[in-house]
């Protein structure tokens, strides 16, 4: 899609805007005042039955009891998301040339991206917005984009952290 006046055009830049959530990701590219969405990514989560029961022994009574078989994820669910976030991500910069990466994430995911990225790709970022924005228009990111217009290596504080 053409970008609008007044917001960021990515003259003679070839720019990928990473737009993450709790469970997807989207991947944007911008260049010579076009943004073109390439691919988006979600992770689904397993589906987990309630009514499953397992037998178990109460520690402090020494008593056989049921409860039940429904455990969360949690820390694997993050750990496969981030690893389809690579792989999602490596692939897009094996096939495009990309100058320049714009990160928006959440606050608590963004030293989880930036540890599994290596320094070619780490180097790459010039600029982070923390918070949830994979529901906003692509010309709403790039509003917050024109905020640090210029000024690479910014990390912008927004607080709105919705859930996708």
């Amino acid at each position: 899609m053409h970008i609008s006046n007044g917001l960021p055009k990515f003259e003679n830049v070839n720019a990928l805007i990473v737009v993450m959530g709790a469970k997807s990701v989207l991947f944007y590219t911008g260049s010579n005042s076009t943004l073109e969405e390439l691919e988006s990514f979600y992770l689904k989560e397993p589906e987990y039955s309630k009514n499953r029961t397992m037998r178990g022994v109460n520690a402090e009574k020494g008593k056989s009891s049921l409860r039940s078989a429904y455990t969360s994820r949690g820390p694997s669910l993050l750990t496969d998301f981030l690893q389809g976030f690579y792989k999602h991500l490596v692939n897009i910069l094996k096939q495009n040339v990309i100058t320049k990466i714009y990160m928006f994430c959440p606050t608590y995911m963004e030293a989880r991206v930036r540890n599994i990225l290596p320094k070619d790709i780490h180097n790459k970022i010039v600029a982070v917005h923390r918070g949830n924005f994979v529901k906003k228009h692509p010309f709403e990111i790039l509003k917050m984009l024109e905020m640090d217009h210029g000024i690479e290596g910014v990390v912008i504080e927004n607080n709105e952290e919705e859930i996708d």
